[in-house]
Order: C-alpha cells, then structure tokens, then sequence
C-alpha cells in the first residue's frame, strides 16, 4: 500500500526515522514491525515516498490481498486499518512538516507588500494576490488531489501562476506542478504546495508570476 498522499508537506527525517526503528541502505529506509501473530508490515521509505506491504509469517509470502482496492472481506479492512494506523504513526514521528502555504503568502507580502484577498465566501481557504493594476499573480486555493490527477482525494493546497505558454508547456511535470486547475491551461499552470518543490523554486515562479502580469 502506498501512503504518499500522507506526505503532502512533509520531508523524511533520517534522524529521526533511525530512532523509530528504521534502518538504511543505500538511499532506501526499512523497517520490519509485526502487526498481530501472522503478519509483519515491511516498510520502505525512498525520496519521500512512504509503502508498506504485509508478509504473511504463516505462508512465508507476501499478502497480496491487501492491493487489491475491491476487496472488502472484514479481515482485510482489519488489516488496512492496521497498516494505516502504523502509517500515520510513521509519518507522526518520522516527517517532519512545514507550511508551504504560509510561506507563499509571507513572501508574497514581503516582496510585493502584497496581502491575501478571501472573495469567495463559500471557498473562505481560498485567495487571491493582486498587483497594483489589480490583476490576479497568484491564487491559492485547496481541493482533493484527484482534480490534479493524482491517485487520491485528501486535501491539497495549491498555487496558481501565470507565465508564456511556452514556458507553462515546458514546466508541468505532473509531480509538483500541473495543467492549471480552474484557469485558462495556456496561460497558467498549478503549482502543489507541499515540501516536494524547493522554496527558491516557488520564489522564482511567483516571481515570474508577477512580473507576467505587471510588465
């Protein structure tokens, strides 16, 4: 099972992931901990990306069943709540987390004098930057992860900018930063607030936001 949609704004401690019971090899973090009699979770953590598969102790095998998402027999929705319950653990006291959103709107703010404008009473997370011709540079809004295309429907925030459109083709990656949701796709592009995008990367790409819609 994978738990990326968990690590939205989190960076892998290895610190701390070491004193939890991990062990390193090479660039790949593992933990082995049993969760009954029969089975025994099998952790792995690589750049950030957090799966857990369950050995069967009985059969020496790995549990296949637990992958497959139709499968809703009562012992193996036991069993996914327990892994899901070691996951949150994990993420608890392995990652350590940051606000990306926040630091958006205090950049924002300190390089333009620019503050966060809420106009949508029914969307009250969601706001807009406007330069001084009182134009959009930068909306963040939050919605589910599969409007991106991502495999789940947790809560994500993101950012939206705008620049050329050859330079919006040129930089979605479909990873961090996306075809603009809600926006016109030729012009803007999404980017998703979490630690996976560098904070000189966003600075840049607000940056190249505001001057787009000011020159």
């Amino acid at each position: 099972m994978n738990f990326d949609f968990l690590l939205s704004s989190g960076n892998f401690d290895k610190k701390l992931a070491k004193k939890y019971g991990f062990t390193q090899k090479s660039d790949c973090f593992y933990l082995n901990k049993p969760i009954n009699d029969d089975f025994i979770a099998k952790v792995c953590v690589k750049q950030n990306h957090l799966d857990i598969n369950l050995f069967d102790v009985n059969f020496n095998t790995d549990y296949e069943m637990l992958n497959i998402e139709n499968l809703q027999s009562g012992f193996v929705l036991e069993l996914r709540s327990k892994v899901t319950h070691l996951a949150n653990e994990i993420v608890a006291n392995c990652f350590v987390f940051d606000n990306t959103k926040q630091f958006v709107i205090d950049y924002i703010k300190q390089k333009y004098g620019v503050l966060p404008e809420y106009p949508w009473e029914d969307y009250p997370n969601c706001c807009t930057f406007k330069n001084p011709k009182q134009k959009w540079f930068a909306i963040i809004m939050d919605i589910t992860a599969d409007k991106l295309g991502l495999k789940h429907n947790n809560m994500v925030d993101v950012l939206n900018l705008k620049a050329a459109p050859n330079f919006v083709k040129k930089i979605i990656d479909n990873k961090n930063i996306f075809a603009a949701y809600h926006m016109n796709k030729i012009h803007w592009f999404t980017v998703l607030l979490n630690s996976q995008i560098s904070k000189q990367k966003l600075k840049e790409l607000i940056d190249l936001s505001y001057n787009c819609v000011t020159k």
